[in-house]
């Protein structure tokens, strides 16, 4: 409590800090449901990407075939040249590959899907994060305003000789009434 009393006395204690987070009992059902869900968009969006690594492996290395292999031999043992066209349609025609390929188009199309979700909940709850931000400096504002009438009252009816000097005859009647 000596910590909290130092700290309202070091700024008048007339104003205090608003909080810029907001605590769980305050939010939505959407939104506690947004923010739930988050951990699990993500985990979703990391374990396909890990699935990709695999298809952009097999793609890279797929029958050994690397940068440096330029000659291969058909059926007549006759040399041809190894084309990127070449092994995407040998790759095509192999069910194996076919089949790690379907596995990256599936874990690609997830990641892409969650990732956007994943967007749409994180500026969902940051838009209404700050509509409720702007509400309560609204209403803080209002409270200051109100608080400064109020202050302002009391140093009229308190009588003091800065404030009742500065008034107006008609300023003085009027307080003279509500005393």
């Amino acid at each position: 409590s000596s910590s909290s009393s130092s700290s309202s006395s070091s700024d008048g204690g007339s104003s205090r800090a608003l909080a810029r987070t907001r605590s769980w009992k305050t939010r939505g059902v959407l939104e506690k449901a947004a923010l739930m869900i988050m951990p699990v968009i993500y985990l979703v969006v990391f374990i396909s990407t890990m699935l990709c690594s695999i298809g952009d492996i097999v793609f890279y290395y797929h029958n050994g075939w690397l940068e440096d292999d330029e000659i291969s031999y058909d059926e007549k043992e006759n040399e041809i040249e190894l084309t990127d066209d070449m092994w995407a349609s040998e790759a095509l025609d192999s069910n194996a590959f076919m089949g790690k390929l379907r596995i990256w188009y599936i874990a690609s199309s997830l990641r892409f899907g969650f990732a956007l979700l994943g967007w749409l909940v994180v500026c969902y709850c940051y838009y209404v994060d700050q509509v409720v931000i702007e509400r309560n400096l609204e209403d803080a504002e209002k409270m200051s305003t109100r608080i400064n009438g109020i202050q302002e009252q009391v140093r009229r009816l308190s009588g003091a000789t800065s404030t009742l000097a500065a008034m107006s005859k008609d300023e003085l009647e009027h307080l003279m009434r509500l005393q």
